[in-house]
This record gives structure tokens, sequence and C-alpha cells, in this order.
């Protein structure tokens, strides 16, 4: 029996001491094995909506004991990180970390291997985005626009999308002019 991905995180005692880790000021570290880092790679350029939706079920009331008389001992530990919403804030932030971390770390790998990784940077620019790093996903969204723009042309679909995510992320920051410049190409380039 073999738990994936951040569903993974039902173990009582697992999600206890991660909690515990995670309150004295430690850094979580995941390790990928190659073919997990090439599905998360194709998950980012594909959907990475999806890695923070996937995020947003963890839900540590839900973990596993396997005998009753843990609950004694971790019930007290959970109380004391802020109950379950506390701890459930606490995983999913390092988890969301590690993923933006990892995400910029196979971008870094892409680019010194000379790939142009316009379909990485659109994704981590997402990831970003919805994790509310705006300043961090805002210069990942332009590579990608000026990328997508001379590989595929201003016309593309895929680089009208990036035009139009890219006047979200602008709105959403209050960059209300430049944004209606964007979502005005979008729209046209859509319509024709």
């Amino acid at each position: 029996w073999m738990r994936r991905g951040p569903r993974a995180t039902t173990c009582a005692w697992c999600i206890c001491e991660l909690s515990t880790a995670l309150k004295d000021g430690k850094e979580l570290l995941v390790e990928l094995a190659p073919d997990d880092r090439t599905d998360l790679r194709r998950t980012l350029e594909t959907t990475p909506g999806e890695l923070d939706s996937v995020l947003a079920e963890i839900d540590c009331s839900q973990a596993q004991i396997s005998k009753v008389e843990d609950r004694e001992h971790i019930l007290p530990r959970v109380l004391a990180a802020g109950g379950f919403a506390g701890v459930n804030e606490q995983v999913k932030a390092a988890l969301r970390d590690w993923l933006a971390e990892t995400g910029r770390a196979l971008l870094r790998e892409a680019e010194a291997r000379g790939d142009a990784a316009l379909r990485l940077q659109g994704g981590l620019a997402t990831l970003l985005w919805l994790q509310g790093k705006y300043a961090e996903a805002e210069p990942l969204f332009r590579r990608a626009l000026a990328g997508k723009e001379a590989a595929l042309g201003a016309e593309h679909p895929a680089t009208l999308d990036t035009v139009g995510n890219l006047a979200l992320l602008l709105a959403q920051q209050g960059k209300h002019a430049e944004a209606e410049v964007l979502y005005r190409r979008a729209l046209a380039g859509k319509e024709a």
C-alpha cells in the first residue's frame, strides 16, 4: 500500500512530528525520485493549478492512528500547534514553499541545459500567482510571454493565454492601466 503526493500526510504521528519540527523553525525537505520530478515538471507545465488544489485538500484532522492510546500523546501537541486548523496551515504552508522552490529548481536546471522551458516558466508563474507571490510571478510571466512571442508569434493561442494571465496578475496588483492594455490585446487576439 503506497500513498503518494500530499495526500500521503495521513499518519497522525508523522503529521505531529512534522508540525513540531516546523514550529521549531526546521525546514521541510522532500526528496523526489527522478520519475516523480519528471511528473512534477509535467504537472507544472500543464496543470499547475492542480498542485495548489491538491494541497488545499490536506486535512490533518483525518490523520490515522494505529493505536488508540497514541491519541493522548498526539492531541496535546496538536493543540499546542494551534489545533487541527493550525497544523493544517503549518503543513500546507511548508509544502507550498517546498513546491515553489522545487519548481524554481526545475526551471534553473532546464535553463542550465539551454531549454527555453516556456511552459515551465508559465506554469511556475501560475503556481506562484496562486500562492499569492505576485511579485515573484510577474517577471516569470513576462519572460514566458517574451519567449512565446518569439517562438510562437504574438497571436498564437498559448501566447494570448499568457497575455491574459499576466493581465489578471497585474489587475490583482492594482496595475489597472497596464492590465487593461493586456486584456484588450488578449481579447482582440482571441476574437481574431
